[in-house]
Order: structure tokens, then sequence, then C-alpha cells
């Protein structure tokens, strides 16, 4: 195979054909690791990250307060 880095490597799709033990996949390989992080849309960046990096993320965001929502202020006319 291509034996690079793991985080020049991201994964687009993977399909498993129906009715057989066949898995097809697409993945795209950089030279530069940065160059991807431009090129590839959004969501496929958050599908290829690290279980690390995606632990961390979700205890950042249960670390943030919620916005309280406050009622609007009523004005006598």
């Amino acid at each position: 195979m291509l034996k690079v880095e793991l985080d020049r490597v991201w994964v687009r799709s993977i399909e498993t054909k129906t009715g057989t033990h066949t898995t097809v996949g697409l993945a795209h390989v950089y030279n530069d690791p940065g160059k991807a992080l431009v090129v590839e849309p959004d969501y496929i960046i958050q599908r290829n990250q690290k279980p690390e990096a995606v632990a961390e993320s979700g205890e950042q965001e249960a670390e943030k307060p919620e916005a309280e929502e406050e009622e609007p202020e009523k004005k006598d006319a």
C-alpha cells in the first residue's frame, strides 16, 4: 500500500456491498496534512478526527453553559 502517516489520509466514504463480504472505500492522501484542512469539507474533517480529539471536543461543549432564555420586557403603552 502507500505506507504514509495517518494524518495524511482522509477517508471520504466506506460502503459494504450488499450480499457480500466486500467493502469498498474512498480515501484521499495529501502530501501536506494542512492542505487537507483547506480542501476537505468540514464534515469530513470532523469525521476523520482521532478519538481523543472527539472526546475532548465533547467535554468542551459540555462545559459551556447554555444561554438562559430571558423573557422580553413588556412596555406599557
